[in-house]
């Protein structure tokens, strides 16, 4: 058997020889550095939607250590009615500063709430659209604040530890939440003071483009290459066999 390739092989030309010599040597190289390739950028273009979605959760937990919120929960509790809206108001312009200089480069809040123990919004910041703005830049304080008890969010956040975080399916626009609780002393449970919600813009479009746009390019630049690599080969070896053939090799 292993006779008969040789002899097989000995009828071909030495151009033909050539060719089944080199071009495997040139074309396994180049698709291996473009899968490699590939995946690298495919995988720092997945990293960046995993960055967007940490950053949604690091700005809760920023938010989450805000004062005011406690001052609010504590003065309500005890019925200073008067020194509880203090606070809030004073939460509202906190919550809204965040939400303005987060939006000041690309809308990605839609909507910024503090939700009460009971389901209740005591603070809400809406950002309908990035055409709406007014003097405080971009968005503004609703005094439509509904019972959200019912919401998949909240229902969540009530059953989830400090520091934990809430974060709805993917789509287009998102809810990240996140509970508030006051520690507890000695055998005191911590007391649930309610949570801060984010509503966001996900631009899970502007991913899934991205991936293909790296698909495409990958695509493109592989099969340019290699056409170039084959032509040139070709073209060598057609000149090297012309030569050397007439040499009676």
């Amino acid at each position: 058997m292993k006779i008969q390739r040789l002899r097989l092989f000995s009828n071909v030309s030495i151009h033909t020889r050539m060719l089944l010599i080199i071009v495997p040597l040139i074309v396994v190289p180049m698709l291996i550095l473009a899968i490699v390739g590939f995946l690298a950028t495919s995988g720092e273009a997945a990293k960046t939607s995993v960055r967007y979605l940490k950053q949604r959760e690091n700005d809760l937990r920023t938010i989450a250590e805000n004062l005011p919120i406690r001052d609010y929960y504590f003065n309500q509790f005890y019925g200073l009615t008067d020194e509880a809206e203090v606070y809030r108001r004073g939460l509202e312009r906190s919550l809204k500063r965040f939400a303005d200089r987060s939006n000041s480069i690309e809308p990605i809040y839609t909507q910024v709430r503090y939700v009460d123990q009971r389901g209740s919004e005591a603070v809400k910041i809406l950002y309908p659209d990035k055409g709406v703005a007014d003097a405080g830049g971009g968005g503004y304080i609703s005094s439509d604040r509904q019972q959200v008890i019912q919401a998949p969010f909240f229902a969540a956040v009530r059953t989830l530890e400090a520091q934990q975080v809430y974060l709805s399916p993917l789509g287009p626009t998102m809810t990240a939440a996140i509970p508030l609780y006051q520690p507890g002393e000695g055998t005191q449970a911590p007391t649930f003071l309610g949570g801060i919600v984010l509503d966001f813009v996900y631009p899970l479009q502007e991913f899934q483009r991205t991936k293909w746009v790296i698909t495409l390019s990958f695509a493109i630049l592989t099969a340019l290459s290699l056409g170039i690599a084959l032509l040139l080969t070709l073209n060598r070896v057609r000149h090297l066999a012309g030569v050397y053939g007439g040499k009676g090799l």
